[in-house]
């Protein structure tokens, strides 16, 4: 089994309504998003998943939606587990079983993974 991974950056705005400190106001972040699928090697054409597919499938269904984007109008309390369970529930039609983690990261030490 080989795992391929691709990160992609974007950048949003969110609250945490819920949250008794600093996050409760309106603020950004410059998230980072890690894509990692898994699968064997096609023998045609000696890839997992064309890199470029699944820049062009995370790009549509995922940061065209979040980058720039105020994250409360449409996720509920957006922490960055919730946001990472939104994009999952984004991808996980599209790949599948082939869908391997996700990994969210908030800031460049903070980040929030799914597997």
């Amino acid at each position: 089994m080989i795992t391929v991974t691709r990160k992609f950056d974007f950048c949003y705005g969110h609250s945490l309504p819920l949250h008794k400190g600093k996050c409760y106001n309106q603020h950004g972040h410059n998230a980072v998003l890690e894509v990692m699928l898994k699968g064997g090697v096609d023998e045609r054409s000696g890839m997992v998943l064309d890199f470029g597919d699944l820049k062009k499938a995370v790009e549509e269904e995922v940061v065209s939606w979040l980058d720039h984007k105020y994250l409360n109008e449409f996720i509920e309390n957006p922490t960055a587990e919730n946001i990472l369970m939104w994009i999952h529930s984004k991808l996980n039609p599209i790949f599948g079983l082939q869908l391997f983690k996700l990994r969210l990261y908030e800031t460049p030490n903070c980040y929030a993974e799914w597997r």
